[in-house]
């Protein structure tokens, strides 16, 4: 990956499950003459729901709202 050239930024949800999301993130430089872009960074990470309000933070099931909003996202 190269300054000043943009970089792209894709999000994807590889699971959605009762209590949890994982997220894969890849980072894009397309060739500066307007070819198709490579990955040049891919990585994941997992987001688990928790009570945050109980001092001994149970897991909790995805948000309705969550859920909704990341499901067209899964692949």
């Amino acid at each position: 990956m190269g300054y000043p050239r943009p970089i792209e930024m894709g999000l994807a949800v590889e699971k959605l499950g009762r209590s949890s999301v994982i997220y894969r993130i890849g980072l894009f430089q397309g060739d500066p003459d307007g070819e198709g872009a490579t990955a040049s960074a891919e990585g994941r990470f997992v987001h688990v729901y928790v009570d945050n309000t109980d001092p001994t933070r149970p897991v909790t099931e995805v948000p309705d709202v969550v859920r909704k909003a990341v499901a067209p996202l899964v692949v």
